[in-house]
């Protein structure tokens, strides 16, 4: 969760890793659920993948200023249908 201010964007991020090995887990499909102060703002957002070199199996999902419109707790819940990895 984090209390942020009106117009600034927010970046969250999640990191998944492999079940068998607990490695980082590159290539998946992950989406975003985002709420904000007042309730759902958007569902099934596109995340980006970070670059492995940076750490593998971490995503990145940035809410737009333009969508941070009261002050308050922004949350997102990152999914994947991947069954091989846990969050």
């Amino acid at each position: 969760m984090r209390t942020q201010k009106l117009g600034q964007d927010i970046i969250f991020e999640a990191q998944y890793i492999l079940t068998a090995d607990g490695l980082g887990a590159a290539g998946l499909t992950v989406t975003a659920d985002i709420w904000g102060p007042g309730g759902s703002i958007d569902t099934a957002e596109a995340t980006g993948e970070v670059s492995a070199t940076e750490q593998e199996g971490l995503y990145r999902y940035t809410l737009p200023g333009a969508s941070v419109t009261a002050e308050g707790i922004y949350t997102v819940k990152f999914n994947t249908a991947a069954v091989t990895v846990v969050a």
